[in-house]
């Protein structure tokens, strides 16, 4: 039984310095200073309420929010995860069947009243009826209230709301604070490393399987007490995870380089080409300056990871690679949630005025199985994988083709994209896939569905001419065809996903969205409207949230 849990007790702004009542002699331009820090603390204190109030107020806010925080929940229980298999014991159905089982709305709402956060629910405005009411039986005795039978009834007076918070209403209040807090913390230079969603996910205590060391073994390898909760050494958010200081992990990263060069020398030398290969696309995309990136993939532990990502699990048995191949899993389960919160962080940012089922579309249609295959291909990734004598790759650079002669013909009708290449100028920015998340400011209008939104998706940089690439997909689909056969997009999206996972341990969150992200934003211009509109007669994906 734990004590509930605090959120204003974590330090917000943490100093050392002493408080003005504490300097009365120091000069006035010290003294200024520290007004203005105390001001900036003040400010930056008031961000956090107004987004704790968001997100504890039922409503459209609070559903957006909702939306946001089950990606920031999917990501760091992902995380975690990783951290407790560095043995490589659970593979990728035993991590589906962890996860599946830490975020579901039962367990996450026993979580939250467990840790007191049920008390902070505010419902919307809530009616009543009088108990004489019969309207429906035509039964009016005298002292029934008169009301229209269409009417919500009379507010409870203030103080007297009364209303039944069940397991979904809970469930999505926790995932809106989860929401919450990661955005204080990306606006804030103070805690940009995650610590206050990380302390409200100590506070949860969701289902994960403990590791069982020895004593003697937990004080040598570092490992967190029993009672804490992630095992995790680093949020993986604005840098790189702390092998370092993870020793248990440090060892198995030692254990698979040896792996890979004791292997057959084409192995390490296929996978070599095929990583500087993949670097060679990267850098041709990445926002980052070029020396910054070599210097943070060009590391021995950053070859490594990007290795394993790129190796097929088929061939482990082959070359001793068991390991390598299993921490590709990993890998994945990393990859997918960190791709899915970054998504979900650029729609929800570049689309204020979005509802949940807005930003869902937009969701689905940029990170589909479909979709990131569709991606990787246009950007030649899947020429890097280890194994190219896969069918796959045949069969869905096919899919890929057929896509394309749909979608020439329909974009040279519409004048050279789907709305025209004036709009998709008019929306294409160099920076606006590095949009800031420290944009924190709540929209207190209920979200709609504005047509012509995606016009605002960022405001920085100069517009540039890039061409759309894209013509072949629409709606989370390929044109004119249903869903693509998992057969067929299974292995390659899964191994597009462990170089994402890849790329977050080695240079964080930030770092891989850099890196890739570019490859995402033709993706991300259209409104749900507009996906509606253009797509929802041919997308089961749109139909299914219409």
């Amino acid at each position: 039984s734990r004590a509930p849990f605090g959120l204003m007790d974590i330090p917000i702004a943490p100093t050392t310095a002493p408080t003005l009542l504490s300097r009365t002699s120091t000069s006035t331009s010290t003294a200024t200073e520290l007004m203005a820090e105390d001001k900036g603390n003040n400010h930056q204190q008031q961000k956090l309420l107004n987004l704790l109030g968001a997100a504890t107020k039922a409503g459209p806010i609070m559903q957006r929010l909702e939306f946001l925080g089950d990606t920031v929940l999917g990501y760091l229980v992902g995380l975690n995860e990783f951290a407790l298999n560095s043995s490589l014991t659970w593979d990728v159905d035993d991590l589906r069947k962890i996860h599946t089982k830490a975020i579901q709305n039962k367990t996450l709402a026993d979580a939250g009243r467990t840790a007191g956060l049920g008390q902070i629910y505010s419902p919307d405005i809530t009616f009543w009826r009088s108990a004489y009411f019969r309207d429906e039986m035509q039964l009016q005795s005298p002292n029934a209230l008169k009301i229209d039978r269409d009417a919500k009834g009379l507010p409870f007076p203030s103080g007297r709301v009364t209303f039944r918070l069940n397991d979904k209403m809970l469930s999505d209040m926790v995932e809106a604070l989860l929401a919450a807090c990661y955005l204080y913390g990306r606006s804030s230079c103070s805690v940009s490393d995650g610590r206050i969603v990380v302390g409200l996910m100590e506070a949860l205590d969701l289902p994960i399987p403990r590791i069982i060391v020895e004593e003697e073994t937990a004080q040598s390898c570092n490992l967190p007490s029993a009672s804490s909760w992630s095992y995790a050494k680093s949020s993986c958010i604005d840098r790189g995870y702390a092998f370092d200081q993870d020793l248990k992990w440090s060892n198995a990263i030692d254990k698979m380089r040896k792996s890979f060069a004791s292997a057959d020398d084409h192995v390490l030398i296929n996978l070599e080409n095929g990583r500087k290969a993949l670097f060679k696309i990267m850098g041709a995309v990445s926002s980052l300056d070029s020396e910054v990136l070599k210097r943070t993939l060009e590391c021995d532990r950053a070859k490594l990871l990007l290795h394993c990502a790129l190796y097929d699990d088929s061939h482990a048995d082959e070359q001793d690679l068991i390991d390598c191949a299993l921490f590709r899993d990993t890998l994945h389960r990393v990859g997918h949630e960190a791709l899915q919160l970054t998504i979900s962080q650029q729609i929800f940012h570049r689309y204020p005025s979005a509802n949940e089922r807005d930003m869902t579309v937009q969701r689905l249609s940029a990170m589909s199985h479909d979709i990131v295959v569709y991606i990787m291909f246009k950007a030649g990734i899947q020429r890097v994988l280890f194994d190219q004598s896969t069918t796959s790759i045949i069969k869905f650079q096919t899919c890929v083709e057929e896509a394309d002669i749909r979608g020439k013909v329909l974009w040279t009708k519409r004048g050279g994209w789907i709305l025209g290449l004036e709009q998709f100028y008019k929306r294409f920015t160099t920076t606006s896939t590095t949009t800031s998340a420290a944009t924190t400011t709540i929209n207190t209008t209920e979200p709609g569905r504005g047509v012509n939104e995606g016009e605002t998706s960022s405001t920085l940089g100069a517009s540039t001419q890039c061409q759309p690439r894209y013509m072949g997909i629409g709606g989370g689909r390929l044109l004119g065809q249903h869903r693509i056969d998992g057969c067929i997009t299974g292995d390659l999206s899964f191994s597009m996903k462990t170089i994402v996972g890849a790329l977050v341990l080695a240079m964080g969150m930030d770092g891989m969205w850099a890196c890739i992200g570019p490859l995402w934003e033709e993706t991300l211009l259209l409104s749900a409207e507009e996906i509606r509109q253009q797509f929802g007669s041919s997308s089961s994906a749109v139909m299914n949230y219409w």
